[in-house]
Order: C-alpha cells, then structure tokens, then sequence
C-alpha cells in the first residue's frame, strides 16, 4: 500500500494521472470544515471527487462493504482518507476489497490475509490534535 503525504501545490500534481477520488470521512469531519479543506483544493484543481461518509467509530463490516459499493458506483480510481482511526481503517478496507475482491466478505481480513494485490492508491490526511482545538 503506497501512503503519500504532500503539500496542497502537490496535489494537483500527483493526481493528474487518476480520473476520480473516492474521499472518505467521518461525518462530523464534514460538519466542522476539515474535509472540506481537501475537498477545497480537488476543486481548485479541477479533480473529480465523490464523498463517502457512512463511517462510524468502530467501522462495522456493513460500513465497509457500503463504501465497496459506492466506489464501485462512483467510478473512482483512488482514494484519499481524512481524519482519524475509523476513516483509515474503513479507507484501507476498501481499497484492499477493490484490488482483491475474493474477500469482500471483510471478515476473512482479519488477522493478517493473504492478499495478492496491493490496495488501490490510497492518500491519508490524519487529523492533528491542533485540528480538533479549534
């Protein structure tokens, strides 16, 4: 799984060769203006995107297969996780379900699976704790 972290000047950049983001986040990320600092620049830069936020603390094995679906639905070819543990966690799941789609049951990724395929390009903003005091 390739992580990447860049500067905003980069973006544009690094994603001119992909079609459509699948961005995933947690609602409240959402309410309070975090994802939208992503979503922001993907419009300056002229990048498709299409938001997916049925992320729940504890992702739940319907969270994910829903997220599977709605890539699917979107026609994304990569995707970027905002925030914290459960938009990683779900992020990650499905980009490996995508690229390996014999365990789209989710529970057989448990533990360490033995994937054949590397996940999807998968692009992570982390909330920093200075982020959630403002």
């Amino acid at each position: 799984m390739e992580q990447v972290r860049f500067r905003k000047s980069q973006m544009k950049q690094k994603a001119r060769a992909f079609k459509k983001a699948f961005v995933c986040s947690d609602p409240d990320l959402i309410k309070f203006g975090v994802t939208g600092k992503v979503t922001d620049v993907l419009d300056h830069s002229g990048l498709a995107y299409e938001i997916y936020s049925d992320i729940k603390a504890n992702p739940t094995i319907q969270n994910v297969q829903h997220g599977v679906e709605a890539f699917k639905d979107a026609e994304a070819d990569y995707i970027i996780a905002i925030g914290g543990g459960s938009s990683m966690d779900t992020s990650k799941a499905i980009g490996i379900i995508i690229a390996n789609p014999e365990f789209e049951d989710v529970r057989s990724l448990e533990g360490v699976a033995p994937t054949k395929n590397l996940v999807f390009l998968l692009l992570q903003f982390q909330q920093q704790p200075e982020q959630l005091q403002k």
